[in-house]
């Protein structure tokens, strides 16, 4: 017999039940939700049929059967229908699904209970509804002494409390089966209670408790864990257990849960970085704790966590008392920033992993040893874990960086001055929060912008955060008049850039029309900017070289420029361009095309007066 830990007990005394010829009670385990039954009773079923299977004898196997105890696990949630009862025990104990096979049926109660009943002696098979009660009758009958069944989710079914206990007791007293019952008794309802204890009295022989046996449930859960991640649990055991002791949840299955929730995460994690067994260790302590504090307090979870903050976990973040309370009592020793909020509640909620955030968080981090070519506003964004010396190193090369124009990169520009105010706020330097400013509106003026391309999201959809890193003090004043600063100046020397990189880009109509449609404007991220480029050109001698084309070429050169424009407006890039000069130039390319088309053949004048009218179109339903 398998080892149970702190419920040996209790499997003895099963044992000692199941000895009985005909007991005529039943035996109950009663205990909290989550405590373990139904892990303890389905393992005390799989180590009795390991036992039968053990001592079975190949040349005696039918007389065996005949003899040896069917074990049938029904649970009663939700159950509403005692039919759904019998259903089960029958796929379960008729010799038909007791086998390998018979796991795979499940719950497939109604189609297991036809085809069940069909190989049965009734009468009239097709009449399963009317037939049930004496169809399980004949089928216990045929295993007298030998029959168990364990009834699990009392106190969670629909059933009138009276009709389990009849059921119960028909099992008992006319089928001579023995029966285990599973609940929680301190959540029946009034009602229902009445009624159980009433019972119990009279059908009850023996109540067993479960022990809360966290060691037995977390070897379970490693057993069941991924080869590659067992050795991880098993390193950290002893924090995990004291985890979850601390919670004082009292309930199992979140160890289960958890287990699961890292190996899902962890197959999303480089494979460079999974070598750093601290970064690892540290990642499911966090995901232990607040994984367990959502499961344990749903209601209330989400009140103590500002998960959208941009800020990140740790004392300087919070601004919570509650989450502080909650996060301090685990007292793990680097549970002062491990990703940022958004990141854990992606996760824990929604199942969503950042790949690219988790690369992105390592790099700049404690945990990477090699930073030598990580910016300083980057490495001092975890300031709070640095020595005093490394902090002023880093601090002053920083200044320094910022007074001789060394940053060029927009993102490292603002996270240098959110910082600034971060540490004016908190005491650790004294800055005049305007003058940073100030001196923003100086720095940004005469500094040549570096990743014009990749860094254009910041403007668009990334504004809080850059190289997965949120912006201290976002929320601000001070920091949204710095973003805009930097946003303009960012947006003017883009401008200029496609200006002046397709300043001439309409001269390949009509001679290169191909390379004209080729070209990156309209094909690649240079797209992000063509309206910036487009209210630049010359209206009229656009007009005048699209009018001169094929039929077919009119129709290319407008789809294009069509959805350009509607791409520019329509994917938040009107940032990149003036709508008032974008709409003044349509309106000015439109007459002027209606005035070069007067001339041309009609078909191709058809073609123009579609272009114009979806130029309108566009500009009228957008504007």
């Amino acid at each position: 017999m398998g080892d149970f830990g702190k419920n040996q007990s209790v499997a003895d005394a099963l044992d000692a039940y199941l000895e009985l010829k005909r007991p005529k009670f039943a035996a109950l385990i009663d205990s909290p939700w989550g405590s373990g039954k139904t892990w303890f009773i389905r393992k005390y079923f799989e180590e009795k049929k390991k036992e039968i299977d053990s001592r079975s004898m190949p040349e005696k196997k039918a007389e065996q059967d005949k003899c040896e105890p069917v074990f049938c696990y029904v649970s009663l949630f939700d159950i509403a229908d005692a039919k759904d009862i019998d259903t089960s025990i029958i796929a379960q104990a008729n010799p038909l699904f007791y086998s390998k096979n018979a796991k795979r049926w499940g719950r497939f109660s109604r189609f297991a209970l036809e085809r069940t009943v069909s190989y049965l002696p009734i009468e009239n098979p097709d009449k399963v509804s009317e037939v049930i009660s004496s169809t399980i009758q004949q089928l216990l009958n045929r295993r007298p002494e030998n029959f168990v069944v364990c009834l699990d989710d009392i106190e969670r079914t629909r059933l009138p409390i009276e009709m389990v206990f009849g059921y119960m007791s028909s099992l008992l007293e006319e089928a001579d089966a023995k029966v285990i019952l599973l609940c929680n008794s301190n959540e029946m309802e009034k009602g229902k209670k009445h009624y159980f204890d009433m019972f119990r009295e009279k059908v009850i022989g023996i109540s067993l408790s479960i022990y809360d046996d966290k060691e037995s449930i977390f070897n379970e859960a490693i057993d069941t864990a991924c080869d590659d991640i067992k050795h991880i649990i098993n390193e950290n055991k002893n924090i995990i257990l004291n985890i979850y002791d601390i919670s004082n949840t009292k309930n199992l299955r979140h160890i289960r849960r958890i287990v699961f929730e890292f190996s899902i995460l962890y197959k999303n994690i480089s494979d460079n970085l999974k070598k750093d067994k601290i970064f690892i260790s540290d990642i499911l302590k966090y995901l232990f704790v607040l994984s367990i504090e959502k499961h344990s307090n749903p209601n209330s979870f989400d009140e103590k966590f500002n998960w959208d903050s941009k800020q990140w976990f740790g004392s300087l973040s919070l601004n919570n008392i509650k989450a502080e309370r909650t996060l301090s009592k685990y007292s793990i020793d680097t549970f002062c920033g491990l990703f940022c909020p958004k990141f854990w509640k992606d996760f824990i909620f929604y199942g969503i992993i950042d790949n690219e955030y988790i690369d992105s968080y390592y790099k700049i981090s404690e945990y990477n040893k090699d930073k030598r070519d990580i910016p300083e506003p980057l490495k001092l964004f975890h300031f709070w874990r640095m020595n005093d010396e490394d902090f002023e190193y880093n601090y002053e090369k920083m200044i320094y960086n910022i007074e001789h124009g060394i940053y060029t990169d927009p993102g490292i520009i603002l996270h240098a001055y959110s910082e600034q105010l971060l540490f004016s706020k908190i005491g650790l330097k004294n800055i005049d929060l305007q003058k940073i400013v100030e001196h923003v509106k100086q720095y940004i003026e005469y500094i040549d912008f570096k990743k014009l391309n990749r860094d254009s999201d910041l403007f668009m959809y990334n504004k809080y955060h850059y190289e997965g890193f949120k912006f201290y003090e976002s929320e601000t004043q001070e920091f949204k008049e710095i973003y805009e600063i930097v946003k303009y100046q960012y947006v003017k020397k883009i401008q200029e850039k496609y200006i002046n990189k397709y300043k001439n880009i309409f001269e390949l109509i009509p001679d290169r029309i191909d390379d004209f449609c080729e070209c990156k404007l309209f094909n690649d991220i240079d797209s992000n900017f063509a309206c910036s480029v487009f209210i630049n050109i010359n209206y009229k001698e656009l007009s005048e070289r699209i009018c001169i084309l094929s039929n077919s070429n009119i129709k290319r050169v407008s789809d294009l420029i069509i959805k350009s424009i509607y791409n520019n407006i329509t994917m938040f890039r009107m940032q990149y361009f003036s709508k008032d000069e974008l709409t003044e130039w349509i309106e000015n390319l439109c007459l002027s095309l209606k005035m070069y088309s007067k001339n041309i053949k009609p078909l191709a004048r058809y073609g123009i007066t579609l272009f114009i009218n979806r130029l309108y179109e566009i500009k009228n339903s957008t504007y």
